[in-house]
C-alpha cells in the first residue's frame, strides 16, 4: 500500500515537475543543476522519495505563490491600465469642458487649475469626478428644457398648420367671391358693348346725314336759283341734326345713369365704387392702382376695403409688406362688425406670437451651443 501510494506521488511529483520546468525553465537553474545526480541516486530509497515529495510540495507552494503573485502583477497592470484609460477619459471631458468654460467666459480659471491638478495628483480624481457629475447633471437639465421647448415648437406647429388650413378656406372663399365678381362685371361689359353698338348704329346714321348734307351743298353750289329750297331744306336738315344730337346727348345721360345705378341703386357701404374699382384694378394685375383706391374706400370708412387694405400689407402686394400696418387695417375693419377681418387679425396675431417663440427658441438654441 505505501509503494503504491509512494509510486502515485512520484508520478504526480514528475507531472508537476514537467509543468513547473515548462513554465520555468528550472532544468536551466544552478540549484537543479546541484541536485540532479543526488535524486538520480535517490530515486530507488522511499526515504530520499519522501524527502523528494516534500520537495515537490515545496516545488508545488512555491509554484502556486509564483502564480497567484503573477495573477496579482497581472491585475495591478489591468487595474492601472484602467486607471490610465479613466485618467485619459477625464482629461478628453476636462478639455471638453475647458472648451465650454472658454465659450461662456465664467470658469477659465477653475478648469486650468484642475487640469494642471489632475496632471500632478491623482488623489484628486474623486472631487474631478464629482463636479464632472454636476456638469452632467446641469447638461441633463438643459436637454429636459430643450425637450420642453421642442414640445412647446411641435405644438406651435400644429397650430399653425391649423391656420394655414383657414387660410386656404379663406383664400377659396376670396376666389369664389372674385368669381362672383368677374361675372358681374362681364354682365356690365356685354351692356355696355350693346350701349357701344347702339352708338355706332347712331353714328353711321349720323355719317349718312352729313353725306347728305354735303350732296345739298354741291347742289347750292350748282343751282343758285335754288337757293331758298335748299336752305329750307337746309334748316330742316338742321333741325333734325339737332333732335339727333339732342337724342345722342340724351342717349349718353341714360348710358351715365345706368353706369351710376350700378353703385347708386346699391349702396351697401360707403366708398363701393373706390372698392370695385379697386378689384379691377386688382384682377388686370396692377397691386399699386389697387392699393390706392383701396386706401380711398378704407379712409372712407369702408369696412371690406380696409379688410382687403389689411390683406395687400399682410401678402406685400403693390404695397412694401408690413405685418404692423395689416394689423392697423385689421383692427379697424373688426371694429365695424366685418367677421373676415376679425378672422384675419386672429390669424395674423397667433403668426406673430409664434415667430416670436420660434425667434426666442433660436436665440436660446444659440446660447446652449455657444
Amino acid at each position: 500500500m505505501i509503494e503504491q501510494y509512494l509510486q502515485f506521488a512520484i508520478q504526480s511529483s514528475k507531472k508537476m515537475w514537467l509543468q513547473l520546468n515548462t513554465m520555468f525553465g528550472l532544468e536551466n537553474t544552478q540549484p537543479f543543476k546541484f541536485f540532479k545526480p543526488y535524486l538520480i541516486e535517490v530515486q530507488d530509497n522511499p526515504t530520499y522519495i519522501g524527502i523528494a515529495i516534500a520537495l515537490t510540495a515545496i516545488l508545488f507552494s512555491f509554484y502556486k505563490f509564483i502564480s497567484i503573485y503573477r495573477k496579482r502583477e497581472n491585475k495591478l497592470n489591468e487595474r492601472e491600465n484602467e486607471l490610465d484609460h479613466h485618467e485619459n477619459k477625464l482629461n478628453e471631458r476636462e478639455n471638453i469642458f475647458s472648451e465650454l468654460e472658454n465659450k461662456l467666459g465664467e470658469r477659465e480659471n477653475n478648469f486650468r487649475e484642475l487640469e494642471s491638478k489632475l496632471n500632478e495628483r491623482q488623489n484628486e480624481l474623486d472631487e474631478l469626478e464629482s463636479k464632472l457629475n454636476e456638469r452632467q447633471n446641469e447638461l441633463d437639465e438643459l436637454e429636459s428644457k430643450l425637450n420642453e421647448r421642442q414640445n412647446e415648437l411641435d405644438e406651435l406647429e400644429n397650430k399653425l398648420s391649423e391656420r394655414e388650413n383657414k387660410l386656404s378656406e379663406l383664400e377659396n372663399k376670396f376666389s369664389e367671391h372674385q368669381r362672383e365678381l368677374e361675372s358681374k362685371l362681364n354682365e356690365r361689359a356685354n351692356k355696355f358693348s350693346e350701349r357701344e353698338n347702339k352708338l355706332s348704329e347712331l353714328e353711321n346714321k349720323f355719317s349718312e346725314r352729313e353725306n347728305k348734307l354735303s350732296e345739298l351743298e354741291n347742289k347750292f353750289s350748282e343751282r343758285e336759283n335754288k337757293f331758298s329750297e335748299l336752305e329750307n331744306k337746309l334748316n330742316d336738315s338742321k333741325n333734325k341734326l339737332n333732335q339727333f344730337r339732342k337724342k345722342f346727348n340724351e342717349l349718353m345721360d341714360e348710358i351715365k345713369d345706368e353706369e351710376e345705378e350700378i353703385d347708386i341703386n346699391n349702396p351697401r357701404v360707403i366708398g363701393k365704387e373706390d372698392h370695385d374699382q379697386a378689384i379691377a384694378y386688382l384682377k388686370k394685375g396692377n397691386g399699386k392702382e389697387a392699393v390706392a383706391f383701396f386706401r380711398k374706400a378704407a379712409e372712407k370708412g369702408n369696412a371690406e376695403a380696409q379688410n382687403s387694405l389689411g390683406v395687400m400689407y399682410a401678402k406685400g402686394e403693390g404695397v412694401v409688406q408690413s405685418d404692423t400696418e395689416a394689423v392697423k387695417w385689421y383692427k379697424k375693419a373688426a371694429e365695424k362688425g366685418n367677421a373676415e377681418a376679425q378672422k384675419n387679425l386672429d390669424m395674423l396675431s397667433d403668426l406673430l406670437e409664434k415667430e416670436a417663440e420660434a425667434k426666442e427658441y433660436n436665440d436660446i438654441e444659440k446660447f446652449t451651443v455657444e
